[in-house]
C-alpha cells in the first residue's frame, strides 16, 4: 500500500503548526462539550427516524377469507408459514416442509406404536423425478433426511439440525432461502425500501461523522511522536458507522405486499376450518396418508400440533411453545425478561422505593464525579512546575469522568423508569390469571438461581415468563394475581395437577406396532401384514339429527348453516353445520373408515376411548371431538360451546353421537344412552 506523498504530508504538517501557533487547537477543543451534545442529539434523531421507519413499514393485519378447505393456492408450506405467521418464519416451518414432502410421496412417514420413523421411498427414480422440482429449503430438509437415514429409514428423534452453534446456522440459511422464495413470488419484501434504506444508512453516517469529529476535540499527548488523534478520531467514527449500519441492517426483515396479503387471506380461510377440528390438530405425522397436503399446511399454520410435536426438527427452543388453551393448538412465543422492564417480577412497592433510592444515588454521584475529578487535578497540578495538569491525568480524568457519566445516566434512567413501573402497578388493578404451564427454566447460576414460568391463559400468542419460585411443573395448570406492567406475580397457587401420561400399549394391543400408514392403506409398497384397506360400507348410513335434536341434546338453540363446509373426509351429502349468534358451531359427518383407523392407531396417551357410543368410540384429548363407529359406518362430532366446561362439552358431544347413531334404530331418544 502505498503511503502519503511526501510532499503533501509536509503541507499538512506546516498547516497543522500554524494552526497550533494561532491557538485554534485550543479553541476547537474547547467545542467538545458542545460537539458532543450534537453527538448525542443526532443519535437521538437516528434513534426517532428508525423508530418511524420501523413503524410505517410494519406488516398489516391480515383478514382472513371465507372459511374453506380449499388450498390457498401453490405455495410451498414454508412460505405459506411465513405470511400467515406476520411475515415472520416460524420454527415449525421445518417439518411442515417434511409433511409436504411425504404429502408429494417424495418420502414417507410411518408410525410403529410411539415411535415415528421418515422413510425413503423404493422407487427412488420417482422420488428424484418429484425432487427435481422442489425449492432449494425443501431440498435442505430431503438433504438432511438422507444425511441421517440408515437403510433408507430414519426415526423423527433423530432428525434433530444438531448442536446450538450447527442448528442456528442451518436455520438461518433455511430462512433466507424461503424469504427469497417469498419474494420471488411477489408475496413479500425488505422491510425497508430502496429510499428509506438509503435515508437510514444517510442517517447512520451522519452520526458517525460526528462522532469522528467529536472525538477530535479529546486531548493528544504532544510528547508521543506515535500519537495519530487524526486516526483514532476515524476509527472511532468506523466503529460508530458499523454499529449503526449492523442495527439498521437487523431490522430489515420481511414485509408484507398486496398479492402476499391476498394470499394469507386466502390460506387463514383454511386454517380457520382446520382450527375448528379439534381431531385434526391431533393426528400424528403419518396421518399425512389421511389428510395429504392439509396436514402440512395445517402444521405451517400452528393448527397440527400432534404432527410437529413427533418432528423435532432443529434445537429445542425456550422461545417457543404448542398450547391448546383457547380451544385449539397454536404456537406461542415466549420472553424471559431480566433487565427490560427494570424491576420485572418484584413487589410494585419495593421497586418504586428501589427506584427512588438510584435516583437519589445518580444525583450525588454526579456531584461526588465532579468533586473528585477537581481535586484529583488539583492535586496533579501541585507536582508540575508550571502548575499545569499533566497530559496523562487529563486523559485519565476524562476516561473516568465518561465512564461515570454514562453510568450515572443509566442509573438515572433506570430509577425513574423503576418508579414510574412500579407506580403504575401500585395503584392498577391485578390481572387474575389461570393458566397452563408451558415452560418451566432456571436461569442464573448456583448461587443465584432465577426461575422463570411461562404460563398461557389463552389469550394472547406472546407471553412474558414470571418470576416464581421453584416447584411448578410443566402442563399443570395454575392461577395467580398478575400486575399488569411488572408481572408480579401473587398468591399463586395449583388448579390442577399436570396430567400423567397413561402407560403405552400392551403388548394384546394388535395395532401398537403396525405403521399407522399401512393401517391407512398407504403403505407405498412395503411388505409388512397389515389389514386391507379400508371398504366403504354398502348402505348408506343413518341420517343426521337436524337442529331440534342438535338443540335438545347440547342445551341451547341452533340452527342448521347451510353455508358451512362439509367436513373434507366427509361421505358425499352427509355433513352438516350448526350454529348460533353466540359462537356456538356443531358439524357432524358421516366420514371416511380411515378417520377410525387413524384413532385406533393413536398412542394411549393421544386418545379418549369412549363406551356406551356405538359399537367403538374415541374422543380427542383437546377439544373433546367424538369418532365413535356403528356397524359399518363412522361419525364424527365437533364444535365449540362458548362458555361451557370441558366436561359439559364433552357430554353434549358424546350425547349427539349417540343420537345420529341412534336415528335409525326404533324408539330411540336423543340423548339417551
Amino acid at each position: 500500500m502505498t503511503g502519503i506523498p511526501t510532499g503533501f504530508a509536509a503541507t499538512l504538517s506546516g498547516v497543522v503548526d500554524v494552526v497550533a501557533a494561532q491557538g485554534l487547537v485550543d479553541r476547537w477543543r474547547g467545542l467538545g462539550p458542545v460537539l458532543w451534545l450534537a453527538v448525542a442529539a443526532a443519535a437521538a434523531v437516528w434513534a426517532l427516524v428508525l423508530g418511524v421507519a420501523a413503524f410505517c413499514t410494519r406488516s398489516r393485519q391480515v383478514t382472513p377469507g371465507p372459511a374453506t378447505l380449499d388450498l390457498g393456492g401453490t405455495e410451498p408450506a414454508a412460505v405459506v408459514n411465513l405470511i400467515t405467521g406476520d411475515w415472520s418464519l416460524g420454527h415449525e416451518a421445518v417439518p411442515a416442509t417434511l409433511l409436504d414432502l411425504a404429502a408429494r410421496k417424495v418420502v414417507a412417514i410411518d408410525q410403529v406404536g410411539e415411535q415415528t420413523l421418515v422413510r425413503l421411498r423404493p422407487d427412488a427414480t420417482r422420488a428424484q423425478e418429484e425432487a427435481a422440482g422442489i425449492e432449494p429449503y425443501e431440498r435442505m430438509v430431503l438433504d438432511h433426511v438422507v444425511h441421517h437415514a440408515v437403510d433408507s429409514v430414519v426415526p423423527a428423534e433423530a432428525l434433530t439440525t444438531g448442536p446450538e452453534d450447527e442448528a442456528r446456522g442451518w436455520w438461518r440459511k433455511f430462512r433466507r432461502s424461503v424469504e427469497l422464495d417469498a419474494r420471488h413470488r411477489g408475496l413479500s419484501r425488505q422491510r425497508w425500501s430502496r429510499p428509506v434504506h438509503t435515508v437510514l444508512l444517510v442517517a447512520s453516517v451522519a452520526v458517525a461523522v460526528l462522532v469522528a469529529i467529536a472525538a477530535t476535540t479529546l486531548p493528544d499527548d504532544p510528547d508521543d511522536t506515535d500519537d495519530d488523534p487524526v486516526g483514532a478520531a476515524l476509527a472511532l467514527g468506523g466503529v460508530a458507522a458499523g454499529a449503526l449500519i449492523l442495527v439498521v441492517e437487523a431490522a430489515n426483515g420481511e414485509r408484507d405486499t398486496p398479492a402476499g396479503r391476498k394470499a394469507a387471506g386466502r390460506w387463514l380461510g383454511l386454517r380457520t376450518i382446520l382450527a375448528d377440528d379439534p381431531l385434526f390438530s391431533e393426528y400424528p405425522p403419518a396421518g399425512v396418508a389421511v389428510w395429504d397436503r392439509l396436514l402440512a399446511f395445517g402444521a405451517a399454520m400452528g393448527v397440527a400440533h400432534g404432527a410437529v410435536r413427533a418432528l423435532p426438527l432443529g434445537a429445542d427452543s425456550d422461545k417457543e411453545a404448542w398450547s391448546s388453551m383457547g380451544g385449539h393448538w397454536r404456537v406461542v412465543r415466549i420472553r424471559y425478561p431480566r433487565f427490560v422492564p427494570p424491576g420485572y417480577g418484584r413487589r410494585p412497592g419495593l421497586v418504586v422505593l428501589s427506584g427512588l433510592v438510584q435516583v437519589v444515588l445518580a444525583g450525588a454521584a454526579a456531584r461526588v464525579a465532579a468533586a473528585a475529578a477537581d481535586g484529583i487535578g488539583d492535586f496533579a497540578a501541585g507536582f508540575s512546575s508550571d502548575e499545569s495538569v499533566p497530559y496523562g491525568v487529563r486523559i485519565g480524568i476524562g476516561i473516568g469522568l465518561g465512564v461515570l457519566v454514562a453510568l450515572v445516566a443509566v442509573l438515572a434512567v433506570r430509577g425513574v423508569a423503576m418508579v414510574v413501573a412500579g407506580a403504575v402497578d401500585l395503584f392498577s388493578p391485578r390481572r387474575l390469571v389461570e393458566g397452563r404451564v408451558l415452560r418451566v427454566r432456571r436461569r442464573g447460576d448456583d448461587e443465584h438461581p432465577r426461575w422463570y414460568t411461562a404460563v398461557d391463559d389463552g389469550t394472547t400468542a406472546r407471553l412474558r415468563a414470571w418470576c416464581t419460585a421453584p416447584g411448578l411443573a410443566q402442563g399443570s395448570t395454575v392461577r395467580a394475581e398478575v400486575s399488569c406492567w411488572l408481572s408480579h406475580v401473587r398468591n399463586l397457587e395449583l388448579a390442577a395437577p399436570a396430567p400423567v401420561r397413561p402407560s403405552l400399549p400392551d403388548d394384546e394391543d394388535e395395532t401398537a406396532g403396525k405403521p399407522l400408514a399401512v393401517l391407512l392403506g398407504a403403505s407405498g409398497g412395503s411388505d409388512r401384514s397389515a389389514p386391507e384397506t379400508p371398504h366403504r360400507p354398502a348402505g348408506p348410513p343413518p341420517p343426521l339429527p337436524d337442529a331440534t335434536v342438535v338443540s335438545a341434546v347440547i342445551g341451547r338453540p341452533v340452527e342448521q348453516d347451510s353455508d358451512a363446509q362439509a367436513h373434507p373426509l366427509a361421505e358425499a351429502g352427509h355433513s352438516a353445520g350448526f350454529a348460533a349468534a353466540d359462537g356456538t358451531m356443531v358439524q357432524l359427518a358421516w366420514v371416511d373408515s380411515g378417520l377410525l383407523q387413524a384413532h385406533r392407531c393413536l398412542p394411549r396417551f393421544l386418545r379418549r376411548e369412549l363406551t356406551g357410543v356405538g359399537e367403538e368410540a374415541y374422543r380427542a384429548v383437546v377439544g373433546g371431538g367424538v369418532v365413535a363407529r356403528q356397524g359399518d359406518h363412522v361419525l364424527m362430532v365437533m364444535g365449540r360451546l362458548p362458555g361451557s366446561a370441558d366436561a359439559e362439552r364433552d357430554q353434549a358431544f358424546a350425547g349427539l353421537a349417540r343420537a345420529a347413531i341412534g336415528a335409525g334404530r326404533p324408539g330411540f331418544e336423543a340423548g339417551a344412552p
